[in-house]
């Protein structure tokens, strides 16, 4: 693997039989449920053909985070319902609600979270998408 002129493109040579060939290897970020690191790597642009240049792999290197940055490509974690409500929802929600539509709405988080906590985040977005005819 050496580093070629452009950001984030590298250049694998060959060994074992194999062709030599460029990737890309991006950061995108942290995932804000699991702190866990968000990175794509790929030989390959959006149509599956492998990089001829390292200019064609830079190209879809920025796509990538551009997408990203829209919202676009938004990588799937492995998160719970519960981590969603517990880690983003309910404090952002604390801080838009008097103190008193606080405490009257923690009986309904909490049956909420019983019944759906352990279910998968992404699982359930999509659920709820496609219930009301709207498109991904």
């Amino acid at each position: 693997m050496s580093k070629t002129k452009y950001q984030s493109v590298y250049w694998q040579a060959a060994k074992n039989g194999r062709k030599a060939y460029f990737y890309y290897s991006v950061y995108l970020g942290r995932d804000p449920l699991t702190g866990k690191k968000i990175m794509k790597k790929s030989q390959q642009d959006q149509l599956g053909n492998r990089f001829k240049t390292a200019r064609e792999a830079y190209l879809e290197a920025e796509r990538i985070k551009n997408e990203f940055r829209r919202g676009e490509n938004v990588m799937p974690s492995g998160a719970t319902f519960r981590e969603f409500v517990e880690n983003i929802f309910k404090p952002t929600y604390k801080t838009e609600v008097e103190e008193s539509t606080w405490i009257a709405r923690q009986p309904v988080f909490d049956t909420i979270l019983k019944h759906l906590g352990t279910k998968n985040y992404l699982i359930l977005c999509l659920v709820i998408v496609s219930s009301f005819g709207i498109g991904c």
